[in-house]
């Protein structure tokens, strides 16, 4: 479905730190979008090469287009650096953007153009997520493999504990940015914590073609291995921090309730609650109430690894 939607303003949010390698590349593919009504919004997080001078150069030359929050603040995380660039984004669309990736061409105008088909059947007042696949690439943009939506579970007992959602593939409406709310530390991730409250008061939506270029090398972290090895499977089971992810994932699951259990949908509500009611209790009961509820992982060994550790420890692990 093709909607006109070209006099809508969309709000790109990036989060720089230390970029310069690429950041020119992921500038010059957002300004090339085929939908120009665009305003790009950077907060850097105290880059110490030449970021931010690349940043100016853009910002110069492009007054109208890109916008740098030279502020001072320093948070030391994406995360944090995102929920505030947020707050600055006034359009009713809104994107996030990482600085080492390539956009389509297209990105903006077919992920906006399938937003407002959402809109246009549920009304602005539904929090709505809508994302696309990607193409894998190296450091050189050379493809290796299509992120395609083949584990991507979209219902709120599985956004629980499992994100299948980076913020670079999503679009949110004005809605979802009202009910985001001010940062907390019990927000794993930004766009985590949106992905939850799209799955549990509105909708998420997913556009099955890739749409930009995630480009993989040493120092993005979560791009770095292939998450459905078996071997990547199987170190995360062994990693030490995995076992405190359960409470983690708890008090994230908590704050949603606290903040937003009043206004949602009875069904939904009841499946949040279902979740936290697990943590209290007795522990050989846990992982049953983990399967009856349908709150597991993805996969055989991670699944697996959450009904052991869940079973296993308290939760003052967290102090350990």
């Amino acid at each position: 479905m093709s909607i006109d939607s070209e006099e809508i303003k969309v709000d790109i949010l990036l989060a720089t730190y230390n970029g310069e390698r690429y950041i020119r590349e992921q500038l010059d593919s957002l300004l090339a979008q085929s939908h120009k009504n665009i305003n790009i919004i950077i907060h850097d997080d105290g880059s110490a090469d030449s970021t931010v001078s690349i940043i100016r150069e853009y910002e110069k030359k492009y007054p109208d287009k890109v916008k740098l929050l030279d502020d001072g603040k320093r948070f030391g995380n994406a995360s944090d650096n995102f929920m505030y660039l947020t707050g600055y984004g006034s359009a009713d669309y809104i994107m996030f953007c990482d600085q080492d990736d390539y956009w389509d061409k297209d990105k903006v105008r077919v992920t906006l153009d399938n937003m407002l088909m959402l809109e246009s059947k549920g009304g602005k007042e539904r929090p709505y997520l809508v994302f696309s696949a990607y193409m894998a690439t190296d450091s050189d943009l050379k493809p290796l493999r299509n992120g395609k939506s083949f584990l991507y579970k979209l219902d709120l007992n599985h956004i629980l504990v499992q994100n299948c959602i980076a913020g670079c593939m999503c679009m949110i409406n004005r809605k979802l940015k009202e009910l985001a709310g001010e940062p907390d530390d019990a927000i794993i991730m930004h766009d985590w914590w949106l992905a939850l409250i799209a799955s549990s008061m509105g909708d998420i939506y997913y556009i099955d073609t890739p749409l930009m270029l995630y480009r993989q090398h040493g120092n993005n972290v979560v791009g770095r291995n292939n998450l459905t090895s078996l071997k990547s499977r199987v170190k995360k089971f062994k990693n030490p921090y995995t076992k405190k992810l359960m409470f983690v994932y708890e008090r994230q699951a908590r704050l949603l309730y606290n903040r937003l259990g009043g206004r949602m949908p009875d069904e939904k509500k009841k499946i949040l609650k279902s979740f936290l009611d697990i943590y209290d209790a007795p522990k050989m009961k846990r992982p049953s109430l983990l399967r009856k509820g349908n709150y597991l992982k993805s996969d055989f060994v991670r699944a697996a690894g959450q009904q052991w550790y869940l079973m296993r420890y308290d939760k003052d692990i967290l102090n350990d």
